[in-house]
């Protein structure tokens, strides 16, 4: 079996009036965690700190407080109708990570605008810092590890979420149910390793993701069926009722459903490259319970963008599960090859 990797572990700080000692007990909570994971050959991926909700004059300190630059920092859910661009720009481009909380009774297409306009503006400056901010929609209450909709609810806790395509055995249905069953336990083991040791409880988002080489297709197309034929939806809809009838529910949070994040994985970007692939087949996807429609790139385009963020609020609706969208919009055409840091190199894709 391959190493096990913890994609994240988060620190979820609690509701203080001094945001700065959060963030230090979090840095010094993450540090012993990585101790522990390191006895027990574990490799972790990244470390995080998930912050709740914060008022305008405390999320414009954290970039000055997040002084570990090994360690990635949410700012908490954040009003869509209370951030501008000039924020959003300042916050990403020193690193912050900000998940955007639409009013869901009320969105309407001008609020849709005036995200595509964040993001836009955020994109002009560097396309790496629009990867660090993300619209959701649901509410309040949901809690994942998984950046950039990411936020505490005010008491102190861990999330993990683990990288393991390649633990996954996939020459068929029946094989892959056992070894999701396997590796589920592993996770729980673990993570009830760290909640005896550090204190706070710990969860997981059991979350089915990709890192390149380590890709999600290629777990679908093991099992015979291509996300681009028919089929597609079928499979994704099979993986995530495994991933449901597998995980624990007492340690369960966040979404527990494949992601089909597109930069991050290699074969979806090779697709990309290819023109096999749109930015609206990822909410045909996500139609099957996948998380949402993730780190897609597009041409630059402000009303474009806006109504596809309108056509994933649509589907939330239908959904009545959590979806989040995050897009990257660029001055290039789509099959040109642009560079995202440390996500390397990757296609535009057409809307």
């Amino acid at each position: 079996m391959e190493k096990i990797v913890i994609r994240a572990v988060t620190f979820f700080t609690g509701r203080s009036s001094n945001i700065r000692e959060e963030y230090q007990l979090g840095v010094e909570v993450l540090g012993r965690i990585s101790e522990i994971a390191k006895e027990l050959n574990l490799e972790v991926f990244t470390k995080r700190i998930s912050m709740p909700s914060l008022s305008m004059d405390e999320l414009v300190k954290l970039p000055d407080i997040a002084s570990d630059k090994d360690i990635l920092v949410s700012a908490g859910y954040v009003s869509l109708r209370r951030i501008g661009v000039r924020d959003a720009e300042y916050l990403t481009s020193n690193g912050v990570y900000i998940p955007v909380l639409p009013s869901l009774e009320d969105f309407t297409i001008d609020d849709a605008r005036h995200f595509s306009r964040i993001i836009h503006g955020v994109a002009e400056k560097d396309p790496l810092h629009a990867t660090r901010i993300a619209i959701g929609f649901h509410n309040e209450s949901f809690y994942t590890p998984y950046f950039p909709d990411s936020s505490s609810r005010g008491i102190r806790s861990i999330g993990l979420s683990f990288l393991y395509p390649d633990m996954l055995e996939t020459n068929n249905i029946s094989a892959l149910s056992n070894s999701i069953r396997s590796v589920f336990r592993l996770f729980s083991d673990i993570a009830q390793v760290i909640e005896n040791n550090i204190g706070y409880p710990v969860s997981i988002d059991y979350s089915l993701s990709p890192w390149m080489e380590k890709s999600v297709v290629k777990v679908l197309e093991s099992l015979g069926y291509s996300l681009l034929e028919p089929g597609a939806n079928y499979i994704l809809h099979v993986v995530n009722n495994l991933i449901q009838e597998h995980y624990d529910p007492r340690r369960a949070t966040g979404f527990n459903e494949v992601m089909l994040p597109y930069a991050e994985d290699l074969l979806l970007i090779k697709y990309g490259g290819m023109g096999l692939i749109k930015a609206r087949d990822f909410l045909r996807y996500a139609s099957t319970c996948v998380a949402g429609v993730d780190m897609i790139i597009v041409p630059s385009g402000i009303e474009k963008l806006a109504r596809l963020v309108m056509d994933t609020y649509s589907l939330g609706l239908v959904k009545s599960k959590p979806i989040a969208l995050r897009a990257i919009p660029v001055n290039n055409k789509p099959g040109e090859k642009i560079s995202l840091g440390k996500f390397g190199e990757s296609f535009v894709i057409e809307y």
